[in-house]
């Protein structure tokens, strides 16, 4: 079973707030990210990331990675290079990112249980005879 992170009910609700057309949270910290690498331009995963500490909660979507701190977790320099709230909203492409994501997705991988496997139909099969 997967266990997703969660953030405080408080901040939920704030984001929540913030999708109908409230607010950003200021307490929240949002980057984002383009993995370089168009190999893994087509993978994402569940949310992951522990926001009782110094981590964000992650979601890497398609080629991007969304990357929501809590504000008192974030250095300096983690919001000066911030998505939102930023003037600038800036948006990262390094390979920094690339590596990031690729050892986050090892380590997902390594806790990962066979389930079964795809059953393979008949025209498949004759595919396979020719």
């Amino acid at each position: 079973m997967v266990k997703l992170p969660k953030l405080e009910a408080g901040e939920e609700d704030a984001i929540r707030q913030y999708l109908l057309g409230g607010e950003f949270p200021p307490t929240l910290l949002l980057q984002l990210a383009i993995l370089k690498d168009h190999n893994l331009w087509t993978t994402f995963f569940f949310p992951y990331g522990d926001t009782t500490a110094n981590a964000p909660l992650t979601l890497p979507y398609l080629g991007f990675l969304f990357s929501l701190w809590i504000q008192g977790w974030a250095s300096k320099g983690l919001r000066q290079k911030a998505f939102f709230p930023s003037a600038e909203n800036l948006i990262v492409m390094s390979d920094v990112a690339d590596e990031m994501f690729i050892r986050h997705a090892g380590k997902r991988m390594e806790f990962s249980k066979l389930v079964g496997r795809i059953k393979v139909g008949q025209q498949r099969k004759k595919i396979r005879e020719i």
